[in-house]
């Protein structure tokens, strides 16, 4: 039987080596635990302890219903289908997480009204953690530039390898990137699949986050083996 497009995402989609422990150490001493643009669950499940309760919200139900299937015993769990801004969920969290490029994934108008509601739902002293990859200035802003299809990865499924290419459109000018996947068996096409991020530059995120009246802002060049990410914790 085919994989369903949630389920060729989540073959493909694996996060950054090393964020699941960055985040479990984040996390560390937190009961109430949100992450926005949970997926299929993945960091939910590694952050999963009796007696926490954890929130994940994603706007795709198909995913989401990936991530009910690993729920493990003995962990308080509440799935929401519904965008992240506006962010209106009448609750207040220890953690609010932003996890694997998800901030890229807003449009730019709607980034920093995020990042002022994740401070509205922190508890005094809470933290926000997030990561997204790392893009720097460059003195070719105002071009594009089109990347061709190249193989990124072979996916072992029990359902037969599958061959992922990529390729990208990159706007400097509106800072946004639109990336395919296709997915090739034996040489055919069996499908594709489209992201479109509209990202920052790495100096962007500490005076935002300053704007939305968090203190005690790190930024850190990713999780030591992934230095290509920008890792930041910002406290209310």
């Amino acid at each position: 039987m085919a994989l369903t497009a949630a389920e060729l995402y989540r073959a493909l989609h694996r996060g950054s080596p090393g964020d699941l422990a960055f985040y479990r150490q984040a996390c560390a001493g937190a009961y109430h635990i949100l992450e926005l643009g949970c997926g299929y669950g993945r960091l939910i499940e590694a952050l999963a302890e009796p007696g926490r309760s954890l929130t994940g919200l994603d706007r795709d139900e198909n995913l989401l219903n990936l991530a009910r299937q690993t729920q493990l015993e003995g962990a308080n769990y509440r799935w929401l289908q519904q965008d992240m801004c506006p962010l209106d969920l009448e609750q207040r969290f220890d953690r609010i997480l932003l996890a694997f490029n998800t901030f890229y994934c807003l449009p730019q108008d709607k980034k920093l009204p995020l990042l002022q509601g994740i401070h509205r739902h922190l508890k005094p002293g809470g933290t926000f953690v997030m990561d997204a990859y790392a893009v720097e200035k460059s003195e070719t802003v105002g071009y594009e530039q089109f990347s061709p299809p190249a193989p990124i990865v072979t996916l072992d499924l029990p359902e037969g390898a599958l061959d992922v290419y990529e390729e990208s459109f990159e706007d400097y000018e509106q800072k946004t990137i639109q990336v395919t996947y296709t997915f090739r068996r034996e040489g055919r096409v069996v499908t594709q699949q489209s992201i479109e991020h509209a990202y920052w530059y790495s100096d962007e995120f500490h005076p935002a986050l300053a704007s939305c009246g968090f203190k005690e802002i790190h930024q850190f060049e990713g999780f030591g083996t992934t230095p290509t990410q920008v890792v930041l914790t910002a406290r209310r």
